[in-house]
């Protein structure tokens, strides 16, 4: 892809992988439903596990692939996946937009703020993800930077950091 791309960086999103999915393509976590808490529950150790597989670009829909239009899970979805490598906007099949305005204000400015912070980690983002073609993960389990009885259990599944300078801890309560 180099070669005919004139040494552009290439870049896949996937649902399957290969030999090289890990340096060139992001994974697609596939179809959830939206305004579902459980989804978020479900995906931040599925993102952790993607890392320590040797998959450090992990994404999924935002607010589901389909149903949707639950203001706090829309909302949550956007926060915590300004701290992820990439964010997938897609309605696939569904009747509901994803877009970041879909349910209109408040949750216009609040997804807006979010990405506009996603923007501007991009310089810090491209750094660890760099990094991780040969080195750590881009979400990181507690355990690879601090390993002790904690981190090595079930207390941090839900916690990761992004690269080596955000921790992040996701409470699971159906509260924004």
């Amino acid at each position: 892809m180099p070669y005919y791309g004139n040494d552009a960086r290439p870049f896949i999103i996937s649902l399957d992988g290969w030999a090289g999915t890990q340096r060139y393509a992001g994974i697609w976590s596939g179809d959830q439903t939206g305004g579902v808490w459980e989804y978020i529950r479900f995906h931040i150790p599925t993102y952790i596990g993607s890392g320590l597989s040797g998959q450090p670009n992990i994404t999924s829909d935002m607010d589901g692939i389909f149903g949707g239009k639950n203001f706090k899970v829309n909302i949550r979805d956007f926060q915590w996946k300004t701290w992820t490598p990439m964010e997938l906007n897609m309605d696939g099949w569904g009747s509901n937009e994803k877009y970041p305005h879909a349910l209109g204000e408040p949750a216009t400015s609040i997804n807006r703020l979010y990405l506009k912070l996603k923007s501007q980690l991009v310089p810090y983002s491209y750094s660890i993800a760099k990094q991780a073609v040969d080195g750590l993960p881009i979400i990181r389990a507690m355990f690879l930077e601090q390993a002790n009885q904690y981190t090595l259990g079930k207390a941090t599944q839900y916690q990761y950091l992004y690269g080596p300078n955000f921790w992040l801890h996701r409470s699971i309560r159906k509260h924004v």
